[in-house]
């Protein structure tokens, strides 16, 4: 019998000001998923008709490789910027990371899935929109292998694919989240960011378990407790090699992988309930290789302290059921990252600059992320904050010569993290 898989994963903040590449939270915009996988014997029918000499693969409207065509994907897309989002297997970054996921595990996707992609995160304006699409796409790999990954192994995997575990972890969890890697990932993430064999279907000529199994476990997937210790693989979650099919078995190098041992640690971290989140979100898309570019590679001892003693002090505030905005609003401030990048988002000196003593319910502003987007921590006065946002951006001037047009939502933290629900068709 089919199933249908319905994966749930929330946008996210990262930094919170002076948390670089450290803290994150996830918000209460979701990329959601939907995932039919075909029963056995659909699957077992889609091997047989591959394998005669006469069949042709059905027609897509894009151009598609030998692989993907084997995978029989039908892949749709709605939300952010919909007319330019690949619906190529082996372009989309979901399904990208999906087929990546399933060959690092020694199997493939299985023909036939349909994916529905509905996406209301703004692409590229600091809301974790990339971290959101990875861990959407380990999951993906996830229900529709079979593999049954642990939650912290999904964020090694992300953490590899991403390069650092500050949205992802955010993403994955929920709530606001502390992480650390404790290797170098970055070698690895440059192979996977370099290499597009990494993202190649690599059918596997028999066919996979059913997700029979995946689907009783599926309650592992939901309100769960952050993982705080390392994971090792066993080979209880990873399928044994099995052969490809020898008309499309390309001669790739393996794809690299975590290690076994873990690499990230990441914590929970407790926030007032009362603190609702302001995103100021500029019609402009920045980067994150362009605004992580303008970083100095060091920094001065002064500017490392300012940052260590406000950042261990935000963690602690935003835990308060009542929290202090004044103190909240310094422990925010940040010189590693937001004043090299002011130049990128004009305006947001101005915006940085708004304070509790004449903003009520104010907590503290800062960069979302790589950017553009802002952020703003408070308790009340909401739309008043958004507001005063989109004011500062419309009366600064964009890079082509326009004032800054932008809009503003008004979002809660999210609890749950990644969420899946199986049913049957």
């Amino acid at each position: 019998m089919a199933k249908r898989f319905t994966i749930r994963v929330p946008a996210s903040t990262a930094n919170l000001g002076p948390g670089f590449d450290v803290l994150g939270a996830g918000l209460s915009l979701y990329l959601t998923l939907t995932v039919v996988v075909p029963s056995d014997e659909a699957r077992l029918a889609a091997v047989h008709a591959d394998a005669q000499p006469d069949a042709q693969p059905d027609a897509q409207p894009d151009a598609l490789t030998d692989a993907d065509a084997a995978l029989r994907m039908t892949l749709t897309y709605s939300g952010d910027r919909a007319a330019s989002v690949p619906l190529q297997p082996s372009r989309n970054l979901i399904t990208r990371i999906a087929i990546y996921v399933a060959t690092a595990h020694a199997t493939s996707l299985p023909a036939g899935l349909a994916v529905h992609i509905d996406n209301p995160i703004p692409l590229g304006r600091g809301l974790g929109s990339s971290g959101a699409a990875v861990i959407a796409g380990i999951a993906l790999a996830d229900v529709a292998c079979g593999l049954a990954l642990p939650r912290a192994r999904m964020l090694d995997y992300a953490t590899l694919l991403e390069g650092h575990p500050d949205n992802v972890a955010a993403s994955l969890y929920g709530g606001l989240v502390t992480s650390f890697t404790l290797t170098d990932v970055s070698p690895l993430t440059e192979r996977l960011r370099d290499d597009p064999s990494c993202y190649v279907h690599r059918p596997v000529a028999a066919p996979v378990a059913s997700v029979v199994s995946v689907a009783s476990a599926i309650g592992s997937h939901q309100h769960h407790a952050v993982d705080t210790t390392t994971t090792t693989s066993t080979t209880s979650h990873v399928k044994q090699p099995a052969a490809l099919a020898p008309a499309l078995a390309p001669a790739l190098a393996p794809v690299p992988v975590p290690d076994a041992a873990g690499v990230v640690i990441s914590r929970p971290l407790p926030i007032s309930p009362s603190i609702r989140v302001v995103v100021g979100i500029p019609h402009f898309e920045l980067p994150t290789e362009l605004a992580r570019a303008v970083l100095p590679p060091s920094y001065s001892r002064p500017d490392v302290v300012f940052n260590l003693q406000r950042v261990a002090m935000l963690v602690h505030a935003l835990g308060d059921p009542s929290p202090h905005a004044l103190t909240v609003w310094h422990a925010m401030r940040d010189r590693v990252h937001q004043t090299y990048r002011q130049h990128l988002v004009p305006g947001l000196d101005q915006v940085l600059a708004l304070h509790p003593t004449n903003v009520d319910g104010l907590l503290g502003v800062c960069l979302s992320g790589a950017g553009p987007t802002v952020l703003a921590l408070a308790v009340g006065g909401f739309d008043e904050i958004g507001q005063r946002i989109t004011d500062i951006f419309a009366k600064a001037t964009g890079a082509d010569g326009l004032p800054i047009s932008s809009d503003y939502m008004v979002l809660d933290i999210d609890k749950d993290g990644l969420v899946v629900t199986c049913s049957d068709e």
